[in-house]
């Protein structure tokens, strides 16, 4: 009993399955989120003139004197 020749059949390209759709989608999300959230923050940048928002400095209580 020999093995069957696979030299004599031509590979067949295997088709798109949703998993590969899910993984394209998910890159398209993440790529695109990333892209919004860069966006997002520069213009929070500079509506405020440039400090982080988490910035508390400035916030900090005077010391009675």
């Amino acid at each position: 009993m020999s093995l069957p020749n696979s030299v004599s059949q031509p590979l067949e390209k295997q088709r798109t399955n949703i998993y590969t759709m899910m993984l394209v989608l998910s890159f398209i999300a993440l790529v695109t989120g990333s892209f919004v959230s860069g966006y997002y923050f520069e213009v929070l940048k500079k509506e405020t003139g440039g400090d982080a928002p988490w910035n508390v400095s400035a916030a900090t209580p005077k010391q009675p004197t």
